[in-house]
C-alpha cells in the first residue's frame, strides 16, 4: 500500500471539507481548524499531545500543544463550527429523513480537575461515574447505511449557564431547524416523552415520533386513554426488524 500517497490524498479531502466549516474564520484559525481535523483523524484521539505528534511540526512538541490549546480556546468557536456543520447536512435532510435525537455521556475516569467536571450515567455500565453530557442529533432514511452527522454539543449539569436538559434538546432542535426548514421526522427515545418538550415540539408544528411509556394517559378523540391501548387499536401495515449487537 503506497501509505504517502494515502497521506497526501486525506490531507486533500481534510482540506476541502475543513474550507467549508471555516471560510467565516481567520488564515491562522482556519489553518487550526484544518489540523486539528488532520491530527484527530490520524492519532483516532483528541489528546493535544497526539494531534501534536502527527503534525510533526519542527518545533518542540510542548509548543504545539499551547498553541492549539489556545486556539481552542476562542470565544465563540465551537457555535459557528456547530452551525457550519448543520448547515452542510441539512442539503442531505428530505421530507422524510429521520432526525434523531440522543442524550448521551463522555465519561473521564481519571479527570480530577477538568472545568466544571460533573457526575453522568455510564451509558455502558449503568454506573456513575465523573463525565460530561452530550446532546446529538443524526438524520438517516430507511434502506441507507451512511448517516448525517447534524448536531453534537457537550455539556456539564454544573456549569454556572446551565438551564437544564430540556433547554439543551430544545437548543439542538432550534439549532437544526433552522437550516432544514421543517424537513424530517425527529425521532427520540423515551426522555422525550415528558411535558416539557412534547409541548414544545407540538408548539413548533413539528412532525415526531416519541417512545412512550405504556401507562401515560394521553387525549384521543376527545377521551382520555392509556397510551398503550391505543397503540394496541392501531392498524399496522409494515413491520421492521432491529437487531442489537
Amino acid at each position: 500500500m503506497n501509505y504517502s500517497r494515502l497521506t497526501q490524498k486525506l490531507q486533500e479531502q481534510i482540506h476541502a471539507f475543513s474550507g467549508k466549516l471555516s471560510p467565516q474564520f481567520s488564515v491562522p484559525k482556519q489553518r487550526f481548524i484544518e489540523q486539528m481535523v488532520y491530527g484527530i483523524c490520524a492519532s483516532k484521539e483528541v489528546r493535544l499531545s497526539g494531534i501534536g505528534r502527527c503534525l510533526e511540526e519542527e518545533v518542540a512538541l510542548i509548543r504545539t500543544e499551547k498553541r492549539l490549546s489556545r486556539n481552542l480556546d476562542t470565544e465563540g468557536m465551537d457555535e459557528l463550527l456547530i452551525d457550519a456543520v448543520v448547515k452542510m447536512g441539512s442539503r442531505r435532510v428530505h421530507k422524510d429523513t429521520l432526525l434523531v435525537i440522543d442524550v448521551s455521556d463522555i465519561t473521564k475516569h481519571y479527570a480530577r480537575r477538568m472545568e466544571h467536571l460533573g457526575k453522568v450515567r455510564d451509558g455502558s455500565t449503568g454506573e456513575i461515574r465523573d463525565g460530561y453530557w452530550t446532546c446529538n442529533v443524526i438524520g438517516c432514511e430507511e434502506g441507507k447505511r451512511r448517516v448525517i452527522p447534524l448536531y453534537q454539543a457537550l455539556y456539564s449539569a454544573q456549569a454556572p449557564e446551565f438551564e437544564g436538559e430540556n433547554h439543551e434538546i430544545l437548543g439542538a432542535v432550534d439549532g437544526v431547524r433552522k437550516w432544514t426548514n421543517g424537513r424530517g421526522i425527529w425521532v427520540m427515545d423515551r426522555g422525550g416523552d415528558r411535558e416539557n418538550l412534547l409541548h414544545p415540539f407540538l408548539d413548533r408544528q413539528m412532525r415526531f415520533i416519541v417512545r412512550l411509556v405504556g401507562n401515560r394517559d394521553l387525549l384521543f378523540r376527545g377521551c382520555k386513554r392509556a397510551a398503550l391501548d391505543i397503540a394496541r387499536g392501531c392498524p399496522l401495515w409494515y413491520a421492521e426488524v432491529i437487531v442489537k449487537e
